[in-house]
């Protein structure tokens, strides 16, 4: 049954569908202010009276309270009261929302007893717990510097009156990423040619629909993204299967008939290996003899560790007639965000300023507002030392307990990608390995074709001190 508090005149409704118990009470929270319920500066009930009240852990009051103060939601008044922070209502009613981290989202777990006690002993083996999602495509947003995304939020609800609606803020976005693929990624666009979309999925049909390339064939790489390939089909594309090697795609193989390739250079997905320089020359030469398009997606380029990154084939000499250059939020910061970006090849058609841009106005002003503030540049060069440290002890614990196995794709980006012996069937193995409460992806799921067994892995959300029980446990089901 839903459990109800009347504190204060606040009356909560937690509902097991949002989760553990702080994602309830982050969500119940959160719908009190949309509703009106709790009006800017109204006081919440201590942790403790609403823990009493809705019977649940007072960890779980607190780590609400935190995260929603993290974001600007709630305000804690000396004294160690909080309640509603002034602005709440409006950022969220303008679509704000906090970022309920998966890794704090579940009820704290109660502290361990010493072996022996009466709870110990009614223990029935080990205690059960949430499965590690090591699925690549996750950033860990426990990184994220609550009191910078707190600001920005607040920055974005003080535009939420202005008369001129969203377009100001799309314009100030558009600006903002301009400067930043040029200091991060060395890509020089007007930010007139970058264009705002809530995924990768609608760039991907709006250069589709630009270049005129429904009923024409598209090359990808095999491996690829699975859900680029989807795209192409919907979209009514060929789509051909082009091989990748040590180097990346190969650009030998591309035909005169491909009015359009589509690749990740920068970190090539899965298979993690870097377009190599010569290819990337090849490969934009090839545009210019056949007008082909060429959609390179830059996922998560900006993540580097062991070597120097390659310029993105947009900044090549004659490449910006014909490269469409992709980039998104997800990696960078968090997918709940819901922002990707575009610059647009010069040859076609420059995006419409007044078209509709489906990504909310309030979001484009916090996102703004973090990469303006070096925010984000920030959050970059922590993320790196994070997810270098995390990736160092994975490939140690591989090296050490199954030195046997080949390891690709590890100089940057997000995941790496471990190669099975030959005959083993990865789709088992990942089922194997959820079964011991691991979440990774088989390297099967990213072909139409057969390829060899292989283990992609992100590493974003490994805790280092985790790596050589997770390594443990491909080596048992090994």
């Amino acid at each position: 049954m839903p459990r109800h508090a009347r504190p204060t005149g606040l009356v909560l409704t937690l509902d097991p569908a949002d989760g553990g118990s702080v994602a309830q009470l982050i969500q119940a929270l959160t719908r009190a202010i949309e509703s009106g319920q709790a009006a800017d500066g109204d006081p919440l009930p201590s942790s403790r009276m609403l823990a009493a009240t809705l019977r649940v852990p007072r960890s779980a009051v607190v780590a609400a309270y935190e995260s929603l103060t993290g974001v600007g939601l709630l305000a804690a008044r000396p004294g160690g009261t909080t309640q509603i922070a002034h602005g709440a209502a409006d950022l969220v009613r303008s679509g704000a929302r906090p970022v309920v981290d998966s890794s704090v989202a579940s009820t704290p777990r109660p502290a361990r007893r010493p072996a022996g006690s009466p709870a110990a002993n009614r223990s029935q083996g080990p205690a059960r717990r949430s499965p590690l999602d090591l699925v690549p495509g996750h950033p860990d947003l426990a990184l994220l510097d609550k009191a910078a995304w707190s600001r920005a939020w607040r920055q974005a609800g003080a535009g939420v009156d202005d008369p001129h609606g969203s377009g100001g803020s799309y314009r100030e976005l558009q600006g903002a990423l301009a400067a930043h693929l040029r200091r991060f990624r060395g890509v020089v666009a007007d930010a007139t040619q970058v264009r705002l979309a809530p995924g990768i999925d609608p760039l991907l049909r709006g250069v589709v629909g630009a270049a005129r390339l429904a009923g024409r064939t598209i090359a990808m790489e095999d491996p690829g993204y699975p859900r680029a390939r989807n795209v192409f089909h919907e979209t009514g594309l060929w789509v051909r299967g082009v091989k990748v090697d040590a180097d990346g795609l190969r650009v030998d193989l591309l035909r005169s008939t491909d009015a359009a390739v589509y690749l990740t250079p920068a970190h090539q997905y899965p298979m993690g290996v870097p377009l190599s320089l010569a290819r990337r020359v090849e490969l934009v030469r090839w545009a210019a003899a056949t007008g082909a398009i060429v959609i390179e997606d830059d996922y998560d380029g900006e993540f580097r560790y062991d070597t120097a990154p390659l310029p993105a084939l947009r900044t090549l000499r004659g490449a910006a007639d014909h490269v469409a250059y992709l980039g998104t939020a997800s990696k960078l910061l968090t997918p709940e965000l819901r922002v990707a970006w575009a610059v647009w090849p010069t040859r076609l058609p420059a995006p419409d300023p007044d078209e509709r841009v489906y990504v909310s106005g309030p979001t484009a002003r916090a996102l703004t507002h973090l990469l303006d503030d070096d925010a984000v540049a920030r959050h970059l060069a922590k993320a790196m030392r994070t997810y270098a440290s995390r990736r160092g002890a994975l490939i140690e614990a591989l090296g050490r307990q199954l030195p046997e196995l080949s390891i690709a794709g590890a100089a940057a980006g997000l995941h790496l990608t471990v190669l099975l012996p030959p005959g083993r069937d990865d789709r088992a193995v990942t089922a194997a390995l959820a079964a011991r409460g691991y979440l990774v992806a088989p390297l099967a799921d990213y072909s139409p074709r057969r390829q060899p067994p292989g283990l992609v892995i992100g590493y974003a959300r490994l805790p280092a001190t985790a790596a050589k029980d997770f390594v443990a446990a491909i080596a048992a089901v090994l």
